[in-house]
């Protein structure tokens, strides 16, 4: 499975472009037919592989490779059917490796020439990658967490950060956090303490001499 990334004039003996990247064959497939890619994504969280017709804006995000790396200018990502745009160097362009795939928003185009329109682009981390790494960075927090706080230890001085009739929101400040801020909820509530008494619900018990029709007509008198 590939993906047409040129194709020749009718005129011309060179052959067809054809990349097996499979995160481009996945994103254009994301947006349901190869005829869909010179359209207006219906997102700008939806990355596309864009081509020279497509209608691009700033903010969109693209999937292309990098074809060319300059140390004058930057990474050169290319796209469909020659499309190329611009990571700056002064923006990582040169941190990028030579024919990766990779993932970009659009922060600048000029679209005046009446040629191919001039794409200024920034990296971006894909869905996968940021998932990834705020997962670990969690499990990180996670165990700090259990290493230095055990269940029913007091945590020391807080701040109240919001309150209401249910709960205070608050942060801890204990220094055993190595300079984490560690927020907490304490849930109150308007009942009587019960800690160390027992108790039971209330019972009813007949009144001897009465009967049901009795109380009935007392209530209606």
């Amino acid at each position: 499975e590939g993906l047409i990334m040129r194709m020749p004039s009718l005129d011309s003996q060179a052959m067809a472009i054809i990349s097996l990247k499979a995160q481009l064959i996945a994103t254009v497939k994301q947006s349901n037919t190869a005829d869909k890619v010179s359209q207006v994504p219906s997102s700008a969280l939806n990355a596309i592989v864009p081509c020279p017709s497509t209608a691009l804006f700033m903010g969109a995000y693209v999937h292309g490779y990098c074809t060319r790396l300059d140390s004058r200018y930057g990474g050169f990502i290319r796209f469909l059917d020659n499309l190329t745009g611009l990571v700056p160097k002064l923006k990582g362009g040169l941190d990028i490796t030579l024919y990766d795939t990779i993932l970009c928003k659009i922060v600048a185009i000029d679209v005046t020439t009446g040629k191919a329109p001039k794409i200024l682009l920034k990296k971006v981390k894909s869905k996968r990658e940021h998932t990834a790494k705020t997962s670990a960075s969690n499990e990180s927090i996670s165990k700090m967490i259990s290493d230095t706080m055990k269940l029913g230890e007091e945590v020391g001085d807080v701040k109240v950060d919001s309150i209401n009739f249910a709960r205070a929101a608050v942060t801890i400040l204990d220094d055993k956090l190595h300079g984490c801020q560690i927020r907490a909820r304490i849930h109150m509530t308007m009942a009587d303490p019960t800690v160390g008494k027992l108790v039971s619900m209330p019972s009813i018990e007949e009144i001897e001499g009465t009967s049901e029709s009795e109380d009935k007509d007392k209530i209606t008198e």
